[in-house]
């Protein structure tokens, strides 16, 4: 499997390393083959500033979103549950809703009370 900036991406989906449609790099450093993520910032009409800073995670399972991140009226489906993260420890999840980012579909989150190093969303590979 290739990773950096030459990797092709899925069929259909951006090369790895360049911005998806409506997004903007944040570095120009691309996907970090050694973490498997890379930081965005996207524009995302749900968000309050209507731009967010986004962490994309290839090892993550699921997408997270910020809970106070979200403008007032966003459809949220508020259930707590609670997830495990990748060092073990126990998460509460706020509710569920469904974001658009640049000019995608809308795409499922969790929400929660905060997420790692102040990022708005974290998308992983659901």
């Amino acid at each position: 499997m290739q990773t950096g900036k030459q990797a092709i991406g899925l069929p259909g989906q951006p090369e790895v390393g360049k911005p998806i449609e409506g997004c903007k790099m944040k570095n120009d450093k691309g996907m970090s083959s050694s973490r498997g993520h890379f930081e965005i910032y996207v524009l995302c009409n749900e968000l309050i500033t209507g731009l967010g800073n986004i962490l994309v995670d290839t090892g993550s399972q699921v997408s997270l979103g910020k809970e106070g991140t979200l403008i007032r009226g966003s459809n949220i489906k508020h259930d707590v549950s609670c997830i495990q993260s990748i060092t073990g420890d126990f998460m509460q999840v706020k509710g569920r809703t469904r974001l658009s980012i640049g000019k995608t579909s809308p795409h499922n989150f969790l929400l929660m009370d905060k997420l790692p190093m102040n990022y708005d969303l974290l998308l992983g590979q659901d």
